[in-house]
């Protein structure tokens, strides 16, 4: 298995700095390199899943 890095990035607030902006801007981040602990489990769970996914939403 490939080794892959997941990188999530949240931020909070808006780019408009003047008066009528938000107080604060705020970026979050989590990393985590696969292969991680669930992985496996996960990824046989959303193939369990996915069947039922595509014919309630049309995926």
């Amino acid at each position: 298995m490939n080794r892959c890095a997941y990188i999530f990035l949240d931020e909070a607030g808006n780019f408009n700095f003047s008066v009528n902006g938000t107080r604060y801007f705020a970026l979050a981040s989590v990393s985590i390199c696969r292969p991680f602990p669930a992985f496996d489990a996960l990824d046989n769970y959303k193939n369990d899943i996915k069947p039922a996914v595509c014919n309630e939403f049309e995926i």
